[in-house]
């Protein structure tokens, strides 16, 4: 009877150590599994795509999943409301995009970085948004998201939603593997290049204003004496040397008569 208290008394102790892995990987695991559990990331739902075209895409997204770590996902929709998050209406494109991909189980890692690009096909309401999770958050600025939809947003208006997509997966790659968009780093570049012209205006501006102040008019002066530092030499002998005559002329009397 002791020996089996004992054996209970030994379970009951290490039954935390031995759940402890696995409560340690739920709650480090992405949220419940949606559309796919999180490993579809092309999801169509205005119809837009044939089947083998978004067969193309999924493996573009899977590719990119597997080298970067990341989850790129593109979603495509009707209306901003969706059984996979509640039936809710969202207000914003914006809105829904974070609650898709937080409600449907994606990213990657413990901070589950991803993202995913929206367009909302309502007839006579175009809506598009983009959402960056976990390190893809950071590495996403206001500078980069704003170059990635404006990209995409010709596309977009002009119908041409395979266009877009493809150029979602290029721009994303494209970030991925350089740690920005090669078109944003020429115009950072270029704006680097103009605040640098500018300092260096500044900088000559400054000093020949400060030369220009330390210069004084020049006014003639009385004497040649002015010219010389007091006291700094003692003039024994001088001469004076002729330099000119000056000459005034009067005009002669038209008028005046001979021998006169």
């Amino acid at each position: 009877m002791k020996t089996l208290k004992r054996f209970l008394m030994l379970i009951l102790l290490l039954l935390p150590a031995l759940l402890l892995p696995a409560l340690r990987a739920a709650a480090e695991s992405p949220a419940a599994a949606g559309e796919g559990g999180g490993t579809v990331r092309i999801i169509d739902k205005a119809g837009i795509w044939s089947a083998a075209t978004e067969s193309e895409y999924e493996q573009e997204a899977a590719e990119l999943a597997e080298q970067y770590g990341t989850d790129v996902v593109l979603l495509s929709v009707r209306a901003l409301q969706d059984a996979s998050t509640g039936d809710r209406f969202f207000a914003t494109a914006s809105a829904f995009a974070e609650a898709y991909y937080n409600m449907n189980g994606y990213g990657r890692g413990e901070d589950r970085s991803g993202m995913l690009f929206l367009f909302c096909k309502e007839p006579g309401n175009l809506q598009y948004a983009f959402y960056a999770a976990g390190r893809e958050a950071a590495d996403y600025g206001t500078e980069d998201t704003a170059y990635l939809k404006d990209e995409i947003r010709p596309y977009l208006e002009g119908g041409d939603y395979d266009g877009a997509a493809r150029r979602y997966l290029e721009l994303a790659k494209t970030h991925e593997a350089n740690g920005r968009f090669d078109g944003n780093r020429v115009k950072a570049d270029s704006s680097n290049y103009l605040w640098t012209f500018g300092l260096a205006l500044l900088v000559a501006w400054a000093i020949t204003s400060s030369m220009k102040r330390r210069m004084r008019p020049v006014q003639e002066a009385s004497t040649a004496r002015t010219y010389t530092v007091r006291n700094s030499f003692e003039l024994r002998r001088y001469n004076e040397i002729y330099l000119g005559t000056t000459v005034s002329k009067q005009p002669r009397n038209q008028n005046r008569q001979p021998g006169r």
